[in-house]
């Protein structure tokens, strides 16, 4: 469905009003009853003439000059506001596009995870991308990030840190860093860098670790690439952690579930017409070994749709805590101008039929998370800091590692 913008020139109440009497016009000559949507939508005559006497309003009383642009697109965002629900937004071009970088793990930049704590706080180089211009300039992970261009990044906050590295792709941004208390500047082009989603290594006892930090495009294709490496390094039992995960892709959540799960329905759907759809694994491909899955409160969504299938299909033993409770589907609508509408459409159910909105899935086995490990040790065994010191010796991981290796 095609949006026409009406024009900001001679006021939007006018262009608005215009616009609706060539519609009706319109529905005259080719004798369609559009009068009935007219008076029994949200957006009635009534209502058309009550925005045109508030445009007038501000227009000839807000006491700075009214940029008539952002009026329109706050019209577009209340409408959808209006239904109450937190999930169903609109997007202008501008957020539609961004928020597109995040569903595809694209995005224009040079291709590192900057961590920090506290703000200001010491900006370090967490994570180097693979392959990312990051990478190929010779930045480091460790190295201590001071500069970003023209602007001495020490008294930044991570947020404006990371706003500065991001631009035009194609174009080059000098990174200062030190390195072992030596100050190094690379040049870096940014370009468009693709975040993976998916990490994977061997723990001891022929334990896999498997994290999905969010399921966008692209993870099920990881996730496939993962295990294989798991297997042929001797993987004999398997640790999926969805901690932090927010969701993302039905696709993609329900093609992971097709490569672990046996026959059946991973997850259906009901719509407002009680529409039932049905999304199912096949018998091709089945990971058949003891199995745990971490979650916490901000595991959501898509990885609630995983949490519950497994649990489910008794796949796997779920340890942490209580899921977030998203238990609803948007869909997105494209529209002509660029922006977008994403609309809650429909609420999923586990494959027992469980409704788990506003509710969550309560974990078989429930650990408080506190931190125990070692992480200087750690890192003499294990090469990725990015995960040692986030996912290794918590005491929700160590709970799973001892269901797996103490039976």
């Amino acid at each position: 469905m095609s949006e026409e913008r009406p024009s900001s020139s001679g006021g939007f109440a006018k262009g608005l009003i215009t616009g609706i009497v060539a519609t009706v016009i319109a529905a005259v000559i080719f004798g369609a009853v559009f009068l009935k949507d007219l008076s029994g939508g949200a957006i009635t005559l009534g209502s058309i003439s009550k925005l045109g006497k508030i445009d007038k309003l501000i227009e000839e009383n807000f006491y700075e000059p009214v940029d008539e642009n952002a009026l329109i697109e706050g019209m577009y965002k209340g409408l959808v506001q209006g239904l109450g629900d937190k999930y169903s937004i609109y997007f202008t071009k501008e957020e539609a596009a961004k928020a597109e970088e995040e569903t595809t793990g694209n995005f224009v930049g040079i291709g590192v995870v900057i961590s920090t704590i506290g703000d200001p706080g010491e900006k370090k180089i967490k994570t180097v991308y693979e392959d990312s211009p990051a990478q190929e300039a010779g930045l480091l992970r460790g190295d201590i990030m001071i500069g970003v261009g023209d602007t001495d990044v020490t008294g930044l906050t991570l947020s404006d840190t990371t706003d500065l590295l991001q631009g035009e792709s194609g174009t080059s941004v000098t990174i200062k860093v030190l390195r072992n208390g030596e100050e190094k500047s690379f040049d870096v082009t940014r370009r468009k860098v693709t975040t993976p989603s998916v990490f994977a290594t061997m723990l001891d006892k022929g334990v896999g670790y498997l994290r999905i930090s969010e399921f966008n495009s692209g993870t099920a294709r990881s996730f496939r690439e993962a295990i294989s490496k798991l297997k042929e390094s001797g993987m004999t039992s398997i640790i999926y952690d969805l901690r932090q995960n927010p969701g993302g892709l039905v696709d993609e959540v329900v093609a992971v579930l097709d490569e672990i799960l046996p026959k059946g329905t991973v997850v259906y759907t009901l719509d407002n017409k009680g529409k039932r759809e049905d999304r199912v694994s096949d018998d091709e491909h089945v990971i058949d070994i003891p199995s745990v899955v971490l979650v916490d409160e901000k595991s959501a969504s898509s990885s609630e749709i995983f949490t519950g299938a497994m649990k489910d299909f008794k796949a796997a033993t779920i340890v942490g805590k209580k899921t977030y409770g998203k238990g609803i589907v948007q869909f997105t609508y494209p529209l002509s101008d660029g922006s977008r509408i994403e609309i809650t459409q429909q609420k999923y159910f586990t494959p027992n039929g469980n409704d788990i909105h506003g509710k969550g899935i309560e974990p078989d086995i429930e650990v408080d998370y506190s931190y125990t490990g070692d992480v200087e040790a750690l890192k003499e065994k294990y090469e990725d800091e990015y995960t040692v010191s986030d996912y290794l010796g918590d005491s929700q991981l160590n709970k799973a590692y001892s269901i797996l290796t103490e039976k």
